[in-house]
């Protein structure tokens, strides 16, 4: 069916989290002799029946009564789930199983947006084609030449909006985002936006905290409260907008 996939990247083998997945699980395997490119295959392909377990059988991001051990049986691999624990890729949240970024790479929407950006693609491939072939055969008077090539990208001012950028997202805020809870691990780009915006990374003068530090443990303690362990938790991009972190976590009788 066309459903029927998921997003994976050609050079997924050389990722730096792939090598530590690896390195754990061939500590704990038998034949440890194996060597460190069959290990990586491995693991890529324990993590594509991973991926496509959620895809299949999860809408939200999360596998309902799953287990670490029930993982590790099923791609045959032991310590392959704590592993990818390990490196954030996989998270444990009230006796489930839970995926990092779900909705960014795996599931319906995610599908919807990727089948749309190829779309788009080609139908800038056949514009520009087509573009291309008119400037080509556009008879021309004497002594006349063109002075824009028709194979360059698209300028400003011409009616194109410009692709849109993945940012360069910080470690702190990568360790922020990591640590906030998965369950609610939404809409990344605005939530660094908004961390820009706040300038949580400024310097701050010799002797004070620097703001970053203050908001991390924040987040620990609200992580730590009864209503966010109950799953009354909001998204990443709405608690640094509203400045929650300056504020200590609510109790369970005051969320609605």
């Amino acid at each position: 069916m066309a459903g029927d996939w998921i997003k994976m990247r050609v050079n997924l083998h050389d990722d730096t989290d792939v090598v530590t997945i690896a390195q754990a699980v061939r500590a704990r395997s038998l034949r440890a002799d194996c060597s460190m490119c069959a290990q990586k295959c491995a693991v890529v392909g324990a993590l594509h029946l991973v991926w496509s377990l959620f895809d299949t059988h999860s809408k939200d991001g999360v596998l309902r009564a799953y287990t670490l051990e029930m993982i590790d049986e099923k791609v045959g691999l032991p310590g392959f789930a704590e592993a990818m624990q390990s490196v954030g890729w996989l998270a444990v949240v009230d006796n489930s199983l839970a995926m990092p970024d779900f909705e960014e790479w795996l599931g319906k929407s995610a599908k919807r947006r990727l089948d749309a950006r190829k779309r788009a693609r080609e139908s800038y491939e056949k514009r520009k084609s087509a573009q291309s072939l008119r400037a080509d055969c556009a008879p021309k008077r004497r002594g006349e030449k063109s002075t824009k090539d028709p194979h360059s990208p698209p300028q400003a001012g011409d009616g194109k909006k410009p692709k849109k950028l993945i940012p360069d997202y910080t470690p702190a805020f990568e360790q922020f985002w990591r640590r906030y809870p998965t369950i609610r691990r939404q809409n990344k780009t605005g939530a660094f936006k908004v961390w820009q915006d706040d300038e949580i990374e400024r310097p701050t003068e010799p002797g004070k905290k620097p703001l970053v530090e203050f908001v991390m443990e924040s987040l620990e303690k609200w992580i730590k409260c009864e209503s966010w362990q109950e799953g009354y938790v909001c998204g990443p991009r709405v608690w640094l907008n509203q400045r929650r972190w300056s504020n200590d976590p609510p109790r369970k009788e005051n969320v609605e």
